[in-house]
């Protein structure tokens, strides 16, 4: 048996074949309105849009908007978020709902912001049997640099 090759059981084996894998996190897929969303709690924030968006408080929503990132005309991935939507006042939000967040999602906010300008939202579901969610607005913005002030001059022995 070659090193890449390993005994799996056959439950296993069946799953890989039927694609049957439990989704990573624990996320179960849900489709509402014809759209298939990762989590619950993303469905639910989707729910809860469409509710405000009766109410008259935001309009265009979006989902899954995505951005190209280009670095040195050099395609370096797409970045999807959940949301994009106005508020009544005409600004812009982008959100991405997080169960958990990860360093990946860390990564692709940052890359986002700094390709884009874009600033995302976090939403993360507070209560999944109810409409409960939190908003974090994460800076992403790294930690100013030390100055160095040249002026002075330094006698070195």
């Amino acid at each position: 048996m070659a090193l890449w090759q390993r005994r799996i059981s056959r439950k296993r084996a069946e799953a890989i074949k039927n694609k049957n894998l439990r989704p990573k996190y624990a996320a179960q897929p849900t489709t509402v309105d014809g759209i298939r969303f990762a989590s619950k709690s993303e469905a639910k924030y989707y729910i809860s849009l469409k509710e405000m968006e009766k109410l008259g408080e935001v309009t265009d929503i979006q989902c899954h908007p995505k951005w190209p990132v280009v670095i040195n005309d050099t395609k370096v991935c797409d970045i999807e978020l959940d949301f994009q939507y106005k508020d009544k006042n005409g600004e812009l939000h982008y959100v991405d709902v997080k169960g958990m967040d990860t360093p990946v999602s860390a990564l692709k906010r940052k890359l986002l912001y700094a390709v884009h300008g874009i600033e995302t939202e976090i939403v993360k579901a507070v209560n999944t049997a109810g409409q409960h969610f939190r908003k974090e607005n994460r800076k992403i913005v790294g930690r100013p640099k030390k100055q160095i002030d040249d002026s002075e001059e330094v006698d070195i022995l």
